[in-house]
């Protein structure tokens, strides 16, 4: 084996556990354990303990799948970022979001106002006593 052949070979090895596994079609179903899963949802830390090839990230895969396909709705859906290089990421979710709000000009036409008038001796109220809800001028 050359040099090249091994560090492609430990750059797959690398990337078996940075990938969620694709789920096949022939996947035997796991019911119970995805019911157990499911039973510990609200816990901080639930263990997944099998010897290697047993199928446990298969496991985990399939069941945050299934979490997401039923708590998704139109409404408040789930959206899944590829982070794998985080300021991509970051600018990938900053230009998608807003493209999910529907938007509608609401440009008003310019106003054509009067001479603004000369206060002349008038003086504010004070709001700060009567109204509970009015912001206090930090910054004069």
């Amino acid at each position: 084996m050359n040099a090249s052949h091994n560090e492609t070979e430990a750059f797959r090895l690398v990337r078996t556990k940075l990938y969620q596994p694709r789920i096949s079609g022939d996947l035997v179903p796991r019911p119970r354990l995805l019911e157990r899963l499911e039973a510990r949802r609200d816990r901080p830390l639930t263990l997944v303990s099998a010897p290697a090839g047993y199928g446990k990230t298969t496991l985990i895969s399939s069941w945050r799948d299934a979490m997401l396909m039923h708590t998704s709705s139109e409404h408040a859906p789930w959206y899944i970022v590829d982070a794998n290089i985080k300021r991509h990421a970051r600018l990938n979710i900053i230009s998608h979001l807003p493209s999910q709000i529907p938007y509608e000009d609401l440009t008003a036409e310019p106003l054509e106002l009067p001479p603004r008038q000369d206060a002349g001796d008038y003086e504010h109220p004070d709001f700060s006593k009567s109204n509970p809800t009015l912001i206090p001028a930090v910054y004069p």
